[in-house]
C-alpha cells in the first residue's frame, strides 16, 4: 500500500512538474516571439527614417517595447530630420506611439556658427507654420474634406504628409499639389490609400 502510495505521489510530482515546465517553457517562447517582433520593427523603422529623410537619419536609435511604442534618441544635423522623425515612425504599420529624443545639433558652416544657426530657427519656425497652412489651403482647394485626413508638417521646406486618402487619384493629386506649393523643397510621402 505504501509502495503504490508513493507511485502515486511521485506521478503527480511528475505531473505537475511538467505542467510548470510547460507553462516555462510558453512564457519563454512567448518573451522570444515578442523580442523577434520587436527587434524587427526596431528595423522596420530604422529602414523607413534613413529611406524617408535621407542619411542625416542614419544616426537615429530606434527602441521598440514590445506595446509598440517606439523611442527614437541621437542626435542629426538637420532639424527637418529631428521634427519629421516621429511623422515617418508613425507611418510604420504596428508602431502605436512615439516619443521622440533626437536632438538637432546644428552643424557649423561657412555662413555662421552653430549658436548662430540655432537662434535663426525661430524665425523658420513661423516660416514652417506658414508653409503648413498654405499646404493645407492647396491641398482643400484640390481635394476637398480628403484633405482634413492629412496631416501635414513642414521643416525647413521639407514637407511630411501622413493619413489616408480614399483612392489613387487623390492619392496622385495631394503629391503633386504639394509639390507645387511655393516653398516645398522636399515631399515626405506618408501616405496610404485605403483598401
Amino acid at each position: 500500500m505504501k509502495t503504490r502510495r508513493f507511485a502515486v505521489m511521485v506521478a503527480v510530482a511528475l505531473a505537475v512538474f511538467a505542467g510548470l515546465a510547460a507553462v516555462s517553457t510558453g512564457q519563454e517562447t512567448t518573451a522570444a516571439t515578442s523580442q523577434d517582433a520587436a527587434a524587427k520593427l526596431e528595423q522596420q523603422v530604422a529602414t523607413m527614417l534613413v529611406d524617408k529623410l535621407g542619411p542625416d537619419a542614419s544616426t537615429i536609435r530606434v527602441v521598440v517595447d514590445n506595446k509598440g511604442k517606439v523611442m527614437l534618441i541621437g542626435t542629426c544635423a538637420k532639424r527637418s530630420t529631428q521634427e519629421l522623425a516621429k511623422e515617418v515612425a508613425l507611418f510604420v504599420p504596428g508602431v502605436k506611439k512615439v516619443q521622440n529624443k533626437v536632438e538637432f545639433v546644428p552643424v557649423a558652416t561657412a555662413e555662421g556658427n552653430a549658436a548662430e544657426q540655432a537662434v535663426a530657427t525661430t524665425g523658420d519656425e513661423a516660416s514652417d507654420s506658414g508653409l503648413e497652412t498654405s499646404v493645407k489651403y492647396q491641398l482643400n482647394r484640390e481635394i476637398g474634406k480628403t484633405a482634413w485626413k492629412i496631416e501635414v508638417e513642414a521643416v525647413e521646406g521639407v514637407v511630411a504628409l501622413r493619413g489616408t486618402v480614399p483612392d489613387q487619384a487623390r492619392y496622385d493629386v495631394a503629391l503633386k499639389t504639394v509639390a507645387a506649393v511655393k516653398g516645398v523643397k522636399q515631399v515626405v510621402d506618408l501616405l496610404r490609400v485605403a483598401k
